[in-house]
C-alpha cells in the first residue's frame, strides 16, 4: 500500500509527487511527508534552543503505522490552526 491509500483510511487525501529517487506527499499546510526507499520523514516543529526543524521518521516497510503518525500531525495541525483557517486550508485555487 501506498501511502497516500493509507492516508485515505483516515480521510486525508493527499497527492504523491515523485522523481529522481524521492516522492512528496503534500498534506496540508505545514505538513509534508517526503520518502526515499528506505524512510518517511515530516517536520513535526522547531527545537526551542536552536529554532531548527524537527522531524519524525518512520520506515516504508510499515505504511499504515506511518500514515497513523501523520493523521496525528494532521489532526494536531488542523486544531491549532481553528476553524476561521479552513477555507484557505484547502488546496483549492483561490
Amino acid at each position: 500500500m501506498r501511502l497516500s491509500g493509507a492516508l485515505a483510511e483516515f480521510d486525508i487525501s493527499a497527492d504523491v509527487n515523485g522523481g529522481h529517487g524521492l516522492a512528496v506527499v503534500p498534506v496540508w499546510a505545514d505538513l509534508t511527508v517526503w520518502c526515499d526507499l528506505q524512510w518517511f520523514w515530516w517536520r513535526t516543529g522547531l527545537n526551542s534552543h536552536t529554532h531548527r526543524p524537527v522531524y519524525a521518521y518512520h520506515p516504508v516497510t510499515d505504511v499504515t503505522r506511518a500514515a497513523r503518525r501523520v493523521a496525528f500531525s494532521y489532526a494536531d495541525l488542523r486544531a491549532a490552526n481553528g476553524p476561521h483557517n479552513e477555507e484557505r486550508c484547502t488546496g483549492e485555487p483561490v
